[in-house]
């Protein structure tokens, strides 16, 4: 993230339809009947979204909903969604984060969850939006920056442990825009990563 980061299209935020062949346009959404599907008795993470809930909630929301409309609620992890009732929360978002076969880190200007007192949550080795990226990282799964309105990060920014990212592929994506943001990242995801767009391919 930051001085090495490649922009690979841009576009606005807001709802996408897969239309085979790895095309993906803007509109629309899925029938009703379809579009929270869940597996049965189980959850299969494929989409990991990653964000700092003091951050840009609304983008980390809007990108869950268009990877659920995509391949079903139940391959898209989102803590307060996702998390099953009773369960040990660390041990549900780490598993989901190896399992996954992407992981989205929505950030945006207020990422590094800077304190009054000027200390950053990021710099601390158990903050958990720098623990789920970390952990995707060190299992291969493929990690996509999410750039919210504007914001970017800079290398000599990050912690050591994050600083693989700053060389990562990354989309943009912009409050109350069109739906070409959303539409583009599918369409990237999709075609960077044949696992998704079997899956969305099987879901249509």
């Amino acid at each position: 993230m930051g001085d090495s980061f490649h922009q690979y299209g841009s576009g606005n935020i807001g709802k996408a339809e897969h239309r085979g062949s790895g095309n993906i346009v803007a509109g629309g959404g899925r029938p009703t009947d379809r579009r929270r599907r869940r597996a049965v008795g189980s959850f299969d993470p494929l989409i990991f979204v990653n964000y700092r809930g003091a951050d840009e909630a609304w983008a980390a929301r809007a990108v869950w909903r268009v990877w659920a409309d995509h391949v079903g609620d139940h391959r898209v992890f989102l803590d307060n969604r996702s998390i099953r009732p009773g369960q040990p929360f660390d041990e549900e978002l780490l598993s989901a984060v190896k399992a996954s076969a992407v992981l989205l880190a929505v950030i945006g200007r207020q990422w590094y969850g800077v304190q009054p007192d000027g200390r950053r949550l990021i710099d601390d080795e158990d903050d958990w939006v720098r623990r789920e990226i970390v952990h995707a990282i060190q299992h291969d799964v493929h990690v996509i920056p999410v750039l919210v309105d504007g914001s970017q990060p800079t290398a000599r920014e990050l912690p050591d442990d994050l600083r693989p990212i700053d060389k990562f592929q990354y989309r943009r994506i912009s409050h109350g825009s069109s739906d070409s943001d959303l539409a583009g990242m599918v369409d990237y995801v999709c075609h960077a990563v044949e696992r998704v767009a079997e899956a969305v391919d099987d879901y249509r």
